[in-house]
């Protein structure tokens, strides 16, 4: 009986112990708030009355749905306000799952950290983690990681939370931390893969530090002005030269590249402040940046599907094999653009890009997406002079994609090509050439890029791109770039 108590009594300690683990493994899962109290009030009540005066307060109105977010991250007594000109841009909008990104300001990491965990709390609520995407960004390159490293202590994300909370309570999220510059354009590829119509990217940072407001405001509208213009490759050098400061510049310079890479040309700034508008200390500031992207030329997620399915469906008609009708008479399909197909084959049960097949478009707008889609798809697949015609019998193991062009825009020098992001057109009297931005990826850099450019495409001289001469007229070179909605690929097979 004796050894049947102290049985029971071992297994009852085994329990608690158990459970002691599970709860304690549980709590790890969540992320805690660490600056409620400094950085913001921890009382919900006061929180939520805060950040709802901060939203109430007039602010510039965006033409289109954001799908980028700059904002500032210290406490909301110095930049609560320039913050909430960006969030209320986005109250009362559809987003399934906001990714931020931002620094890691004490700690080392290498790479992306994306947070590994089930939820962060604010004194507000619990706002979930959106675990699946958070895994797909984190496999699309060696350096990312799911890891909780910085993160608990961390304020450049924490402060966004509650208003996120405010403006989209129920988005999941995504935090990543990532300080190395060199990354950013990695960071935003792997980003903008997974990005749909329903999906906000929030980039955190600050700007110059603890000059006078007057100095401040010199080297601040230096960074604002690149930010409007969404050059993340002379935002990058203007950091590396320490002609800007932000301590987010990672984030930030992502966030620019994303815009590239969905093709979302239009940059708002919505605000610009510094600390010492609050505190009335003007001899040691801190700057502070909003500001929104959108494109409302961009088409949606579903409206591209249906263009996939539509060009598929030409193309296998085209050749007597079995199509759905597609129905294309969404209005979207009006809108006058440039178009470009691009056909590849691949292997059969293969995932990897297929040698190029075809590739025909139009750079300007000539007619609707809708009749462009049409003639372009059977041009590639025809009339490509590199290539021969097309077959029935290739069908099977050729994939299609679909890239919608912005209208091309004359550059001065090639400094303003910003390599992988701009499509460039080329044009010397007579002759001409065009590459859209993903050749880019086929080059080691921008000299290889445009030299090939000017040979391959153009049958001009290798070094006509340079900028002695570039200028008007039949004995100069004309540049141009251009940006574009490129689709997911599809394959051709029934």
């Amino acid at each position: 009986m004796k050894l049947l108590k102290n049985l029971v009594k071992c297994l009852c300690s085994a329990v608690v112990v158990v459970m002691s683990l599970l709860t304690s493994s549980l709590a790890d899962d969540i992320r805690q708030p660490s600056k409620a109290g400094s950085f913001y009030t921890a009382d919900a009540n006061e929180l939520q009355d805060q950040i709802s005066k901060l939203l109430a307060a007039e602010s510039r109105t965006v033409e289109g749905k954001p799908t980028l977010l700059f904002v500032p991250h210290a406490g909301y007594f110095y930049s609560g306000a320039t913050a909430a000109k960006a969030y209320k841009q986005v109250q009362g909008e559809q987003y399934d799952t906001v990714i931020l990104v931002g620094p890691c300001h004490r700690g080392d990491i290498t790479g992306a950290v994306i947070w590994d965990g089930a939820a962060w709390r604010s004194p507000l609520r619990e706002t979930a983690i959106d675990r699946e995407l958070a895994a797909k960004i984190a496999a699309e390159h060696p350096s990312f990681s799911l890891s909780t490293n910085c993160h608990a202590n961390e304020h450049s994300l924490e402060v966004q939370l509650p208003f996120l909370q405010q403006v989209l309570p129920d988005a999941k999220i995504v935090p990543i931390l990532l300080n190395d510059r060199s990354m950013a354009n990695k960071l935003a590829k792997a980003i903008a893969k997974h990005m749909n119509d329903k999906t906000l990217l929030v980039l955190s940072s600050d700007l110059s530090h603890f000059y006078t407001a007057e100095r401040a405001n010199e080297i601040d509208s230096i960074a604002t002005e690149t930010m409007r213009n969404q050059d993340p490759v002379k935002l990058r050098e203007q950091l590396d030269n320490n002609e800007v400061e932000m301590c987010g510049g990672a984030a930030y310079i992502t966030g620019l590249y994303v815009g590239y890479e969905l093709a979302h040309p239009k940059m708002y700034v919505l605000g610009y402040d510094h600390s010492g508008t609050a505190s009335g200390d003007n001899s040691r500031v801190v700057g502070y940046f909003s500001g929104a992207v959108t494109n409302t030329e961009a088409l949606t997620t579903s409206q591209q599907d249906t263009l996939l399915a539509y060009a598929k469906s030409v193309i296998r008609k085209h050749y007597g094999l079995s199509a759905e009708d597609i129905d294309i008479s969404d209005s979207a399909f009006d809108k006058v653009k440039g178009v470009f197909i691009t056909l590849r084959s691949f292997p059969k049960g293969s995932e990897a890009e297929g040698p190029l097949r075809g590739c025909i478009g139009h750079i300007l707008p000539v007619q609707s997406i809708r009749e462009d889609v049409k003639e372009m798809t059977l041009s590639s697949a025809l009339h490509d002079s590199r290539f021969p015609p097309v077959t029935k019998e290739e069908l099977d193991s050729m994939t299609l994609e679909i890239s919608i062009l912005n209208p091309p825009k004359k550059i001065k020098s090639n400094k303003e090509i910003v390599f992988g992001m701009h499509g460039v057109v080329i044009s010397k009297g007579s002759r001409s050439g065009v590459f859209l931005p993903e050749v880019a990826y086929h080059f080691n850099d921008k000299n290889e890029f445009l030299s090939e450019l000017c040979s391959q495409k153009a049958g001009l001289p290798r070094d006509c791109w340079h900028d002695d001469k570039l200028g008007n007229g039949d004995q100069k070179t004309e540049l141009s770039t251009f940006t574009t909605q490129k689709t997911k690929t599809i394959s051709l097979a029934g």
